[in-house]
């Protein structure tokens, strides 16, 4: 019953927060959502029960728990299940489970997310990993081309929201991660951060274009066909590819900050 813990644990996390954004979500209040009983939601917070495949995604969505960890949370039930994990069971799986992979992919949570305005909140954490960086804010504004005052503003949300932090000793800010990356929940959210984050992409395309640029860009995409239940895993390849990109190593420093937008989005008018 090693599972147990595992799965009891991690829906009592997100319950606990989900009672502190709401003071009315209570185990009664989440038991209705689920139309079970509150002795039986009771049962699954405290580990006593694990929770059917349906409940689960259903507490995944009232709870705000991103895909990836409700992947971790269904192998580990149909793991005690003595059942094999098939890909249509799994719909966003944690590369880190596989050999090589990167271990410390940090995910945005909820309010973390909401601090996150605009396409700029990213490139400024990624500045502060470049090897020229000197911890000063103005060396980030001249660096991508941004007010000082913005770079200010964002800092402090940033700050606020526990993504980057002011070093005690050097007064330098600093990203509290290596690594970020969304939790998959916040769709309208999300979706408005992803064309900010294109309209950018689009105005440099028009705008800014030098030799430099032009040798270092790639523009690619690709219209093709699959099969429905194929999607998870083509998500899935993708989702790799960024992280190992994203993961390159650089002994000498980084210099650069780039943009990797990869839209996978299905045509079909259904």
């Amino acid at each position: 019953m090693e599972a147990l813990p595992l799965v009891s644990q991690t829906l009592k996390f997100a319950f606990d927060r989900k009672k502190r954004l709401n003071p009315r979500a209570t185990v009664r209040w989440l038991a209705k959502q689920l139309s079970i009983s509150p002795g039986m939601m009771s049962m699954i917070l405290k580990g006593d029960r694990l929770p059917s495949l349906k409940i689960l995604s259903e507490l995944c969505r009232i709870l705000d728990i991103d895909l990836e960890k409700e992947d971790q949370i269904r192998k580990h039930i149909l793991e005690n299940k003595n059942k094999s994990v098939n890909i249509s069971d799994i719909a966003f799986s944690k590369s880190s489970d596989k050999k090589n992979k990167p271990q410390d992919w940090h995910n945005v949570d909820e309010t973390q997310f909401v601090a996150i305005q605009d396409w700029y909140y990213f490139a400024i954490m990624q500045a502060m990993l470049l090897k020229n960086y000197d911890g000063g804010l103005s060396f980030i504004s001249n660096f991508l081309g941004l007010s000082h005052d913005i770079v200010v503003k964002a800092v402090d949300e940033l700050v606020l929201a526990g993504l980057v932090e002011r070093d005690s000793e050097t007064g330098f800010f600093k990203k509290v991660h290596q690594y970020s990356e969304f939790t998959s929940r916040h769709r309208k959210k999300l979706t408005g951060h992803h064309i900010k984050n294109m309209t950018k992409v689009i105005d440099i395309l028009e705008n800014r274009s030098t030799p430099y640029n032009e040798a270092n860009r790639l523009v690619t995409s690709s219209c093709f066909t699959c099969k429905a239940e194929d999607i998870p895993l083509i998500k899935q390849k993708i989702t790799d590819l960024l992280k190992d990109i994203a993961s390159t190593d650089s002994s000498q420093g980084h210099e650069e900050i780039c943009f990797l937008l990869a839209q996978f989005v299905p045509l079909s008018n259904q």
